[in-house]
């Protein structure tokens, strides 16, 4: 799974997730709205995702499946914020902790 691809689907899978189209997902994710079609597609197929059409958009939101708790939990370890300061940050000399603060 590519950086992109996680994080459209942590996007999708957060307790707040939206009912978004796949091309906002690929945007928010950096990444191009073709190179997430087929995960998408197998993901809706699995039942992990769901979509449905809006006029010309293709809206996807988080389906029925029971295993998406964990991987909410797993997509967040790997995809999450921690993560994502994490890999920002690693370049920084003498950095020893890092407070993030807001609302």
């Amino acid at each position: 799974m590519t950086p992109g691809h996680g994080s459209c689907l942590r996007s999708c899978l957060t307790p707040t997730a939206r009912c978004r189209s796949r091309s906002w997902r690929a945007r928010s994710a950096l990444t191009d709205a073709g190179n997430l079609h087929g995960d998408v597609e197998k993901l809706v197929e699995a039942g992990i995702l769901r979509d449905r059409r809006v006029g010309r958009a293709r809206l996807v939101s988080p389906g029925d499946n029971p295993v998406n708790g964990p991987l909410a939990e797993l997509v967040a370890v790997a995809y999450g914020p921690r993560a994502l300061v994490e890999g920002a940050l690693s370049g920084v000399a003498g950095l020893e902790e890092v407070l993030l603060v807001g609302s």
